[in-house]
């Protein structure tokens, strides 16, 4: 072999171990990268789950701490339940083995407007007992101590109504007695058999200070209340505006915050309306809004009783409301309403959208069953329409959000409601019957006292029609005010609007 091909042969010995060398760096630096690639994912993946579990053990943490938390509160509301267990039942055993009347009504504190009281009260010792005692005490806004007694008629009913001398108002302390009144205790005879007479006619002070003898009969406590003359003067004086609500027609679409404020039209409406009266040409001052909750039965008596200042609950505006609740009269008109026919869309799909005729309305309706909520114009309204229609009417409903329920389930046929609830509230499930009822109604709503048209209405606590608090409200339902808030509130609370609950507590 020449010199030529032996070089040859060593430049390719040297080029294939260059190679080799090459080859063998580029697998070492790949295997460094990807040690590296894997070490830096083996990390990344390390720090998060490390941060991972420190976030875990935080919210852990925070778990443990919320569990002991609510353990806590369960162990003492058990101890405050058991607590409360004992103290009604001492509070049992006392009243079982008090010797002397409890009072009832007007409660410690009462506010009242007007003339008209009813004092009630409690005997468990002796409930036939036949004779009991009025004990009054006023203190005149000029600081007079003015007292009397009343033998009470028909005592085994343990109440009696009284009516106050006109413009009497100022703080009364009031308390019961058993047994029948001393002669010297008697002004005369008109006291004993008619005592609101007897007041009327005399002042408190007509009888000498040494006829409240020590006698040894049971008396109860005393009790307090203070009269103002009008309901206007008393919400000037005190600065609060009691409410009438009804919590009952709020239905599982309407929501309640954490305060236990109801997100409502009128919730909204009566707030506005307090703010309004605020103003310099009525109460001039601040007020504030006190919300009572009452049963719809009990509702307009608590207006009238003047247990509450009005009443604000989707009530219809009728005569006949205020002349059976003679010291409750409606401010003008603030929301229209119509009746409407509920069903179940599941049951009846064919009727969406379908108006009917008045023949097809009572093919559909005769011998079914439609229900109503007792007491209200929704009842009447139907009992009226089933001389026409001949179906059968279920009105033991205390709510028209069981009305909606039992539609909804197929338990009844049809049920009656106010348009309102369907403009408020979405009801997926439920449909309306596409007739309008009005014409068929006319003659129920005169005898009921309602226009062609029904209108919601505050119940005002007021004797007369020219009470200031009324027509303070009635110029600002009147005022352009009024008008632009209504059309924001129609909106606001429109079918699909309605606020969510605001949870700040």
């Amino acid at each position: 072999m020449d010199d030529n091909g032996r070089n040859n042969k060593d430049d390719a010995s040297t080029t294939s171990t260059a190679l080799k060398d090459l080859a063998i760096k580029i697998t070492k630096n790949i295997h460094v990268r990807m040690a590296t690639i894997v070490a830096m994912i083996l990390f990344a993946i390390g720090g998060t789950w490390g941060f991972a579990q420190i976030i875990i053990n935080q919210k852990n943490e925070f778990i443990e701490i919320k569990e002991e938390a609510i353990a806590d509160l369960e162990v003492k509301r058990t101890s405050l339940n058991t607590k409360y267990i004992k103290l009604a039942k001492d509070f049992s055993e006392i009243k079982k083995s008090s010797k002397v009347p409890s009072l009832l009504k007007p409660v410690s504190g009462k506010k009242i407007t007007g003339r008209f009281i009813t004092f009630r009260w409690k005997y468990d010792i002796n409930p036939g007992f036949e004779n009991f005692i009025l004990e009054l005490k006023h203190i005149t806004p000029k600081g007079e101590v003015l007292k009397r007694r009343y033998q009470i008629p028909d005592a085994n009913r343990k109440k009696m109504d009284f009516e106050l001398p006109l413009d009497m108002q100022g703080e009364f302390f009031w308390r019961i007695g058993t047994g029948e009144m001393l002669v010297t205790e008697q002004q005369d005879i008109d006291s004993k058999i008619n005592p609101a007479q007897a007041f009327v006619k005399s002042s408190l002070d007509l009888l000498p200070k040494n006829s409240f003898p020590s006698d040894t009969r049971l008396w109860s406590r005393y009790g307090n209340f203070h009269v103002y003359k009008s309901v206007y003067d008393k919400i000037k004086t005190t600065g609060e505006l009691d409410i009438g609500m009804t919590a009952a027609f709020l239905s599982y679409d309407h929501t309640i915050n954490c305060n236990g404020r109801p997100n409502t039209f009128d919730m909204d409406f009566i707030e506005w309306l307090a703010k309004q009266l605020e103003r310099e040409e009525y109460m001039n001052r601040t007020l504030k809004l006190i919300r009572n909750d009452f049963n719809w039965s009990s509702l307009f008596e608590a207006v009238s009783s003047g247990e509450v200042d009005m009443a604000i609950a989707n009530i219809t505006k009728t005569v006949e409301r205020e002349t059976l609740y003679n010291n409750m009269k409606f401010t003008k008109g603030y929301r229209k309403n119509y009746q409407r026919i509920i069903f179940s869309k599941n049951r009846f799909p064919k009727l969406s959208g379908k108006e009917l005729t008045k023949r097809e309305l009572k093919n559909l309706l005769e011998g079914a069953t439609l229900a109503t909520q007792d007491k209200t114009i929704n009842r009447k309204s139907a009992d009226h329409l089933n001389k026409i229609f001949k179906f059968k009417h279920n009105y033991n409903y205390s709510s028209y959000v069981d009305v909606i329920d039992s539609v909804r389930r197929g338990k009844i046929d049809f049920g009656m409601i106010d348009s309102v609830r369907i403009e408020t509230v979405n009801y997926p499930e439920i449909g309306v019957v596409k007739y309008d009822l009005n014409p068929l109604l006319k003659e129920k709503y005169k005898k009921l006292g309602i226009d062609d048209v029904e209108y919601y209405a505050i119940g005002v606590h007021a004797g007369t029609p020219k009470s200031k608090l009324l027509n303070a409200i009635n110029t600002i339902l009147e005022s352009d005010d009024w008008k632009r808030k209504k059309i924001k509130l129609k909106e606001k609370y429109k079918a699909g609007n309605i606020p969510k609950p605001i949870f700040d507590c």
